[in-house]
């Protein structure tokens, strides 16, 4: 899953570590590295990760051309950039080590040694994966962790571990990052849920369904008071990530249906104005879904978001969440112009059109 959480940079100027004064920043004359750290700040916002990647490596490699007192930091920037945005652990190897040996420029050493540690994970994955559990629960403790950056380690390290199928290491990483979601200050709720909800389906995978479905409704607890409105085909990252959780859920359910879980929870979208009318919505014929996509569970989910309009057509499909996660697309948009939304009410106190209704559909194979 990419990731909406940025790092923690400074926004405007080259004010890059929290030693630095404003008035230390606007003594920089403008250069090519400004230039390029700027750029990088910026494609950062808009969540361009690898336009991000391109400008950190041109703003390290014009600090290193003329020995700027930055490399560390620049270093530092696209180490921690292509671990944890890219999952590019090899190649963020090199940097750390720069960063490492600029650590007294600025840059936490013990923060380098820990991505330098996620480097290790394939290579000396049991002796990096010790170290990695006791800096995780040492953070987990001491007051003074910086426990954000210990959050972003333990989901690394737990995607570094599913890359080499590894999942007993994997499910280590994402437990951690679930008790340091816990221990995170201001509005954690998307982290904490993004933990809980990869935690939840390594679980599943696994064999542990009711364990992963516990995960699952804490998750969905924390973004049913997120859904906030969205317009056209924007759909926020809380909506999306509430559509893949409760995908999962309906998958647990379907896998054991003679299990007693509690119910999948289904508010509705915000609306702005006035409520949209009742209705139902005709899902037929059903989308053909792909058989490689299954090749881990028999059963499956999306969640579609849709648009209606008052004659009760579809005016935009989109899927939000989807178990596996495969690309479901081309099969539901060859089957939803058929699809009808049948309003119940007349138009008089409710809206006959809206953007926002979220359609999860269940299949299995044989």
């Amino acid at each position: 899953m990419g990731h909406w959480r940025l790092l923690a940079l400074a926004a405007v100027g080259f004010c890059l570590t929290s030693g630095d004064s404003p008035a230390d920043a606007q003594a920089l004359a403008p250069s090519e590295i400004v230039a390029h750290y700027r750029a990088y700040n910026a494609a950062l916002s808009h969540g361009d990760y690898a336009a991000a990647e391109r400008e950190a490596a041109a703003a390290l490699a014009a600090a290193q051309a003329v020995d700027d007192p930055k490399i560390g930091v620049l270093a530092f920037n696209l180490a921690r950039l292509r671990a944890f945005e890219l999952g590019m652990l090899e190649s963020a190897r090199a940097p750390a080590q720069l960063a490492l040996a600029h650590s007294s420029d600025g840059v936490r050493s013990e923060h380098v040694r820990l991505i330098l540690l996620l480097t290790d994970l394939k290579s000396e994955s049991r002796t990096a994966q010790h170290a990695l559990d006791a800096a995780m629960i040492s953070a987990r403790t001491a007051p003074d962790a910086d426990v954000d950056f210990h959050y972003r380690i333990a989901r690394a390290w737990g995607l570094a571990a599913l890359r080499e199928i590894r999942e007993a290491s994997a499910e280590q990483g994402f437990g951690h990052a679930v008790d340091l979601a816990r221990r995170m200050t201001g509005d954690n709720a998307l982290d904490l849920a993004f933990a809980l909800s990869e935690h939840g389906a390594l679980l599943v995978v696994r064999g542990a369904d009711r364990e992963g479905y516990e995960r699952f409704q804490e998750a969905a607890r924390l973004l049913s008071t997120r859904l906030t409105e969205t317009s056209g085909t924007l759909v926020s990252p809380g909506v999306r990530l509430y559509a893949e959780v409760s995908a999962w859920m309906m998958v647990v359910q379907a896998k054991s249906p003679s299990r007693r879980y509690a119910p999948v929870p289904r508010p509705e979208l915000s609306h702005a104005g006035m409520r949209p009318c009742a209705y139902e919505v005709r899902t037929q014929p059903r989308p053909v879904f792909p058989r490689p996509a299954m090749a881990r569970l028999s059963v499956g989910a999306v969640v579609l978001r849709i648009g209606a309009n008052p004659d009760g057509s579809l005016k935009h499909v989109q899927v939000v969440g989807a178990v596996p996660r495969a690309n479901f697309s081309e099969a539901v948009i060859a089957v939803t112009p058929r699809w009808r939304v049948i309003w119940k009410e007349a138009g008089n106190q409710c809206r006959r059109d809206t953007d926002n209704i979220l359609i999860p559909i269940v299949f299995r194979y044989d």
